[in-house]
């Protein structure tokens, strides 16, 4: 599995299993209940759409 970080976001290559398992041990990281959009809100700022 890949992943890349920069100032447009998070990109994430990979298995299903393998991406899904990265995104639950990265949240677990934060200690609380903390949504996936608020902790990429919080480390690359808010969303532009």
């Amino acid at each position: 599995m890949k992943n890349y970080s920069g100032a447009q976001g998070l990109r994430l290559t990979g298995k299903g299993w393998e991406i899904k398992t990265y995104l639950q041990q990265m949240l677990r990281q934060q200690g609380d209940k903390i949504s996936l959009s608020d902790y990429l809100a919080k480390r690359y700022g808010p969303c532009r759409d």
